[in-house]
């Protein structure tokens, strides 16, 4: 836990309680990978590492992967955090099928994207569930 550092959330008026986070800095601090965060012509943020991107649309509500897979195929960091156990094992992601692409619409539950300062964020509660999968080895 030597490694702590701070991360910058931003609040809402519609939902003060949630905080927002950028979504390179939530996935820089899971994966052992850098995330950048480039803004497009169109409006939409791209997130991508080596592995992959994550298209944020923050007028649509929406999240777009072209694999899924590919961009959660990362690894974990575990050394000095609650994860560094000789009892977990680490796997590789193995699809059993056609990968395809996944769309998320937030904006049809009512879950807001916020752009701030050139920069988008997601409710922290949502990058969480997005990226639970990964977490749990």
């Amino acid at each position: 836990m030597d490694d702590a550092g701070d991360i910058t959330c931003v609040f809402s008026d519609k939902l003060p309680e949630i905080p927002y986070i950028r979504p390179s800095d939530h996935l820089g601090n899971i994966y052992n990978a850098e995330f950048t965060e480039t803004k497009n012509s169109d409006g939409t943020y791209t997130i991508s590492d080596t592995n992959g991107t994550m298209v944020i649309d923050p007028v649509k509500d929406t999240v777009h992967f072209d694999v899924l897979e590919d961009f959660t195929n990362e690894e974990i960091i575990v050394d000095s955090t609650i994860l560094d156990s000789p009892y977990l094992l680490s796997s590789e992601v193995v699809p059993d099928s056609e990968e395809k692409p996944v769309d998320l619409d937030l904006g049809k539950y009512s879950i807001d994207i916020i752009e701030n300062d050139g920069k988008v964020y997601l409710p922290l509660s949502t990058i969480c569930d997005i990226f639970n999968n990964s977490l749990n080895p």
